[in-house]
């Protein structure tokens, strides 16, 4: 059972009609209820529909499932018919009863269309009528004398009754024969009132039939209606039947001024006069295109309103912007995020997740043509996707179908996973669809304070939904999720972690001055101090400018890379600051200012050798561990109470005593703690040394 058709159905009562086991949906509902594209029914099934199968009901033009080319059914595994005759009499069991009803009211139709005719009035009426014609009078007279006659019966249901009748006869000539609902209608009501006659006028009694237009007739319709302010029909008819009073000639009615119009030689160009240069755009025809067959060759993006209302900061009804960001191929939803506006950050966001999850890059990343891509900060990030060599293409102006895919997946995702939960104010405001948003009554309830969801709650609702959709939504016999995991990404860009900050983190250049990097982001500063390790470079750069990349996310680390070549060159930890009130300082921050105060005199001793090197001697480095490194503390070191008893004592036979307790700190390796050992035996021997440690 494909479940997703029929949560469709059942969702969509109204877009749907049965009749002697033809399924009819209306035109505009189609490509929802089939899941297809737009783009596809608009230029694919709709000019291969024949008209015989197209019916006028109720304003609405309706389209046989049976019409839609096999190939069509293949190519996209659309449902069967009987499949979807079984899922509607599942949802409305009630259905089944009314159609088994008509069922029997066809039969005795049958019945009555079969028996002979025998009336005087009948033969009086068609005597100057030939064979052909008697005969085709016959059978639409037979069965409208049985609509007649029926009392309880509804004009819709007697239409299709008619309409059953056409088809499993169609060899049988009919004089009267119509697929809209309300020609049926009329024709029904004149038969009641003149009876046989309904079927016999002549044109006779139409006054428009002999009018003739002269040429003044028809410069006041070419000019009214070539007019660029786009005057109604009414107004042109109201105009020329003036001046054709003022003449003395008879007036015409709309119909017949519309007639006209269109059968100008001259229509075609009018049309254009009138609507303009954006009528362009709806006229010219599109080719029709190939879906991609790989995940990863082409993603598309897109933002609308996500048409649930929360309760935002300033405690009013607010909506938020959907970024959403699909693979093409398995119809996966790659990223996505709520927003109050559609902007480059958003767009950056959303191909971030996807980038960061897949590790690759796609082959196409289709996008809007949102006037934020503009900036340079965008053009920047997009020149660094091309160099990698992903195709970034906006899509063509005034043509959404270009996009069709994400476009597509909104009213989906409304209409599958949306429509049912509270506060959902259904479609956009230019949806025309009937069922596409809930009552008015409804609406208003969803908008009360005491009904909204907080940021947060929206912002899991979605998520909850997202992964939903991922999981179950059936697409080509599969899921997003299993037909992207299961499918090879042959055209996508593998990426490595260097490369990933390369595209997405931000880039800073700094000129290194300073054994350390200061970095503001989110007013906040971070710092990240240089320790012993790492001298070499330092040294190596010093006074020089380097590329430094974070993620303004994540500021644990920084990157650090050369800014010509942009070769890495190592990574910095985030530097956490001490109290500087001796009073705030726990135990822990001590002991870690004591790490800091070793290990910036080794920074310091390191860069003194440097100072005093002899020419072709080799200074070699000492490392250092990296907790040891702090900051704010200079000259003056402080340290942990019992050690500072022990070092500033004058007996140097306490000394021992000394390294003793310094042992005891295991966070410190045997190696390194023989190196501190000696750095502040050599620290005594010193002259100053009781200054310099304090």
């Amino acid at each position: 059972m494909n479940t997703e058709i029929s949560k469709r159905i059942k969702a969509n009562k109204r877009s749907m009609l049965i009749a002697f086991g033809s399924v009819y949906i209306k035109m505009s509902d189609l490509p929802f209820i089939l899941k297809l594209t737009k783009h596809l029914v608009e230029n694919v099934i709709s000019p291969r529909i024949i008209v015989k199968d197209i019916l006028h009901i109720e304003n609405c033009y309706w389209v046989a499932m049976s019409s839609i080319p096999a190939s069509i059914n293949k190519d996209y595994e659309i449902i069967s018919e009987k499949e979807v005759i079984n899922q509607y009499y599942y949802h409305f069991p009630n259905e089944k009863s009314k159609h088994d009803n008509l069922t029997m009211l066809y039969l005795s139709l049958e019945i009555a269309f079969n028996s002979p005719l025998n009336r005087l009035d009948f033969f009086d009426a068609i005597r100057a009528k030939n064979d052909s014609e008697i005969l085709c009078l016959m059978n639409s007279i037979k069965a409208f004398k049985f609509f007649s006659d029926l009392q309880v019966t509804t004009d819709r249901d007697k239409f299709f009754l008619y309409l059953n009748l056409l088809y499993k006869y169609c060899d049988e000539p009919f004089v009267f024969s119509t697929k809209s609902l309300t020609t049926f209608k009329n024709k029904l009501r004149e038969f009641r009132e003149i009876g046989i006659n309904a079927f016999l006028h002549k044109n006779n009694n139409n006054k428009n039939a002999s009018i003739k237009f002269d040429k003044k007739d028809l410069s006041i319709l070419k000019e009214g209606y070539g007019d660029g302010v786009r005057k109604s029909m009414r107004m042109i008819t109201k105009q020329l039947n003036t001046n054709r009073t003022l003449r003395g000639a008879k007036r015409v009615t709309i119909q017949t001024v519309i007639n006209t119009i269109k059968n100008l030689k001259e229509y075609g160009e009018l049309y254009l006069q009138r609507n303009g240069s954006s009528e362009i755009s709806n006229i010219l025809m599109y080719p029709n295109r190939i879906q991609p067959f790989n995940p990863g060759d082409q993603y598309q993006i897109d933002g609308t309103r996500f048409n649930i209302p929360y309760l935002n900061e300033n405690g009013n009804a607010d909506l938020l912007i959907l970024v959403a960001l699909i693979d093409v191929y398995s119809k996966k939803i790659m990223g996505y995020i709520l927003t109050k506006s559609e902007t480059f950050q958003s767009y950056f966001q959303v191909i971030f997740q996807a980038v960061t999850e897949t590790k690759f890059l796609p082959a196409e990343i289709l996008s809007d043509n949102l006037p934020a891509l503009n900036s340079k900060e965008s053009l920047s990030f997009m020149n660094r996707l091309k160099k990698f060599g992903v195709l970034i293409r906006r899509h063509t102006p005034h043509h959404p179908q270009d996009k069709s895919s994400i476009e597509s997946w909104f009213g989906t995702f409304g209409q599958l996973y949306l429509k049912e939960v509270p506060g959902y104010l259904g479609d956009g405001i230019k949806s025309k669809r009937k069922d596409g948003k809930p009552n008015e009554d409804l609406i208003e309830q969803y908008k009360k304070k005491k009904n909204l969801r907080t940021r947060r709650e929206l912002e899991e609702l979605l998520r909850t939904k997202i992964i939903e959709y991922n999981s179950n939504y059936e697409f080509k016999n599969s899921t997003p999720n299993l037909l992207f995991a299961n499918s090879t990404a042959k055209n996508g860009i593998l990426l490595k972690e260097e490369f990933l900050r390369t595209l997405f983190y931000k880039e800073k250049v700094c000129l290194l001055s300073k054994t350390g990097i200061t970095i503001q982001a989110g007013n906040k500063m971070y710092q990240y101090l240089i320790y012993d390790n790492k001298i070499n470079f330092f040294i190596e750069f010093l006074n020089k400018e380097i590329s430094v990349r974070y993620d303004p996310q994540n500021m644990d680390i920084i990157y650090l890379h050369t800014v010509d070549t942009d070769n890495f060159l190592f990574e910095l930890e985030l530097h956490i600051n001490f109290p500087s009130a001796q009073i705030s300082q726990s135990d822990d921050d001590k002991i870690n200012i004591g790490k800091f105060s070793l290990a910036r005199y080794a920074v310091k001793k390191h860069l003194t050798k440097i100072c005093n090197k002899p020419k072709g001697e080799n200074i070699d480095c000492q490392i250092v561990p990296i907790e040891l490194i702090s900051e704010k503390y200079d000259s003056k070191v402080v340290v942990d109470k019992p050690i500072k008893e022990y070092l500033l004592t004058p007996k140097k036979q306490k000394l021992k005593k000394t390294f003793e307790v310094l042992n005891t700190d295991n966070s410190f390796p045997s190696n390194i703690q023989e190196d501190i050992k000696i750095s502040i035996g050599k620290m005594f021997s010193l002259s100053g040394s009781n200054k310099l440690i304090n």
